[in-house]
């Protein structure tokens, strides 16, 4: 299984030099990397180890379960499943201050337990592997956004997702007391003839 793992990783590593090298890519790709890169497939071959050091022996130690595992991250990084390259992301002023907290958090966690850190971080990078690759359909089903910065994809993003709707208070103006009566069990005053 190791020596799989190895030739997995020098296959990811000549793909990467060989699409680096491509001066004809548009300019979306070097916000995705084609497969697992090699340092994140490391880090998630790691995953039984970690939890055999935290948990004690398992069945995520049994020797079926580490082989499964390694060839589903050797298969991984060699896939031409898109993961996002974080090396172009931007953090909005506004969510600064929630992002070092997040981090501030992460790093506490490190400290304090190591291992749970390590499968914390090995399944958000899993789990964001299915948005990245539906980030990148979007992308390339629309060339106008090619050589759009990813917040300005967000943007577009938002904008077809939500059409534009009237300001709530003035669509509701004339129901809104209707309702509140109707809520209230008040009806209105009849005239008298």
């Amino acid at each position: 299984m190791a020596l799989l793992f190895v030739v997995a990783m020098v296959l990811r590593l000549a793909r990467f030099n060989t699409l680096a090298a491509d001066p004809t890519a548009p300019a979306y790709t070097k916000d995705f990397f084609v497969g697992v890169p090699a340092p994140a497939g490391a880090l998630l071959v790691l995953a039984p180890l970690a939890a055999q050091q935290e948990w004690g022996d398992g069945w995520w130690v049994s020797t079926p379960a580490v082989a499964i595992w390694t060839l589903f991250v050797a298969a991984l990084t060699v896939s031409r499943i898109p993961t996002s390259s974080f090396k172009t992301m931007t953090v909005q002023p506004a969510k600064a201050a929630g992002v070092l907290v997040v981090v501030a958090g992460l790093v506490a966690l490190m400290l304090t337990y190591p291992y749970i850190a390590l499968l914390v971080v090995i399944g958000i990078y899993l789990l964001h592997i299915p948005f990245a690759w539906r980030s990148k359909r979007w992308v390339v089903a629309r060339p106008e956004a090619w050589d759009s910065k990813p917040a300005e994809r967000r943007a577009m993003r938002r904008q077809q997702r939500r059409p534009v709707r009237p300001h709530r208070r003035a669509a509701t103006a004339g129901r809104g007391g209707r309702r509140t009566a109707a809520r209230l069990g008040l009806r209105r005053p009849t005239r008298e003839e």
